[in-house]
């Protein structure tokens, strides 16, 4: 089990460091402390709160933190959407799907299956609202929450 000492602001184990861990180190939960690692790992202080560590994101920088998460949003909604159809096939699809508009419009019927293509673009269309939707989330989001937010994990792609 992990321990946080105020005094140095480490993280410690007891079979590592056994009798060298200072007297004030406490111990955390495994979750915690990689929660407050992540949270190291994007900018965060790890101070001693109230109710134990807790990450403290520098004020000046929750404007960076929600800018670069958007990023990982568009990045991840990019690599689901690319899962869904590769480049040239949405291109083929927006041909197939305005080919069958014409026909339709014009003759009464399409001379293509274009329902493959709608389907994708219904797929991909429903990425791009989950991402929009997520993006609008971080606005309302504190620095220790955008300093822990992962995409992938966001309930709003289901």
């Amino acid at each position: 089990m992990p321990y946080f000492s105020p005094s140095t602001g480490g993280f410690y184990l007891r079979e590592l460091h056994g009798r060298q861990m200072p007297a004030d180190a406490v111990k955390i939960t495994a979750k915690r402390h990689a929660a407050l690692l992540e949270a190291q790992a994007a900018g965060a202080t790890i101070v001693a709160g109230a109710n134990g560590p807790e990450a403290q994101m520098p004020a000046s920088s929750i404007d960076e933190l929600r800018e670069l998460a958007a990023r990982r949003v568009k990045l991840h909604a990019r690599a689901r959407i690319l899962a869904i159809a590769s480049l040239e096939q949405q291109a083929n699809d927006a041909a197939a799907i305005a080919t069958a508009a014409l026909e339709l419009a014009t003759i009464g019927g399409a001379s293509i299956d274009f329902a493959p293509a709608l389907e994708r673009r219904k797929q991909i269309d429903a990425v791009r609202t989950a991402s929009n939707a997520i993006e609008l989330e971080l606005a309302g989001m504190t620095g220790t929450e955008l300093a822990a937010f992962r995409p992938a994990n966001s309930p709003r792609w289901a």
